[in-house]
């Protein structure tokens, strides 16, 4: 896992296998050896740590230190496990987060200004549908008018028309009967 033989790795400590600072911004040697005494202490010590191989290419840990007692004395055991595929994952999942977080800022820009223009065209809408009524109500009032005009004319032009029409049936029906006298002579 460090890219080393057993024998090379074997007296380093885990703090000069360790980048000096760490995930929790600590530096690597304070964190380590802080965790090394609780557990001698008997606590249980389970936490994510960045490692680095011999070679210095960097790696992500989940690491569990617990005491144990041999030979009269007290050890810390570790359990080292590689999670940088996990970690790696975990920083394209958030990476996606991000990018989908961007792209919903992007969207609701763009559905609120769908949604102002929407609104704009609704006023517009609203006050051309005023305007119309107004017009309608406006050319209803012209049409009664003229429909009035028109039977005012109507009723002048049947009054002139009988007012005419009764002298006239009278000359008419005199000439009528002069004109029948006069072809008898």
């Amino acid at each position: 896992m460090f890219g080393g033989s057993r024998e090379q790795i074997l007296n380093i400590p885990p703090h000069k296998l360790s980048p000096e600072y760490q995930l929790n911004g600590v530096t690597s040697y304070d964190s380590a050896l802080d965790k090394i005494n609780r557990a001698l202490k008997g606590e249980t010590q389970h936490f994510e740590w960045i490692h680095q191989k011999m070679n210095g290419e960097i790696f992500y840990c989940d690491i569990t230190l617990s005491r144990m007692e041999l030979d009269n004395g007290f050890y810390v055991q570790t359990l080292i496990r590689d999670i940088t595929e996990r970690k790696k994952d975990e920083e394209r999942i958030i990476n996606l987060n991000a990018e989908l977080e961007e792209r919903v800022i992007e969207r609701t820009a763009q559905l609120e200004s769908a949604l102002l223009e929407l609104q704009y065209e609704n006023e517009e809408r609203r006050r051309t549908q005023e305007e119309l009524t107004k017009m309608r109500d406006e050319l209803e009032i012209a049409y009664q008018k003229e429909k009035e005009l028109n039977d005012l004319k109507t009723r002048f032009v049947s009054m002139v028309s009988h007012e005419y029409r009764t002298p006239l049936t009278v000359i008419l029906s005199s000439t009528y009967i002069l004109d029948i006298l006069y072809q008898k002579q």
